[in-house]
């Protein structure tokens, strides 16, 4: 005896990948704004003590990725994550630009 499918295989998968997306949201996955800030945190600054400063021009890129670091850190401090991603986002590139 044969069980004929009222829906359509096809239909009932995008209900169930929408289900498990939306289960993934709400457990954080992949990292939740927190985590991501706390982690861009270590790793920059990990990139910024690795850093060997050869002129003027690498000083200030290192300068200004320093007080961007550091003003994430603030951010993060008062719960302002967005913000801090941002900021930390923007000390990598300068850091990145140097190597």
């Amino acid at each position: 005896m044969k069980i004929k499918f009222i829906i359509p295989r096809e239909s009932a998968v995008l209900p169930l990948l929408f289900s498990l997306l939306m289960l993934m949201g709400m457990a954080g996955w992949p990292w939740s704004d927190e985590q991501r800030c706390d982690r861009g945190l270590q790793k920059a600054y990990e990139e910024l003590k690795e850093i060997k400063v050869k002129d003027l021009k690498e000083g200030m890129a290192v300068t200004r990725a320093a007080a961007l670091l550091g003003a994430a850190k603030i951010h993060q401090q008062f719960g302002k994550y967005r913000s801090c991603i941002k900021k930390v986002d923007k000390a990598r590139d300068y850091l990145d630009n140097l190597n």
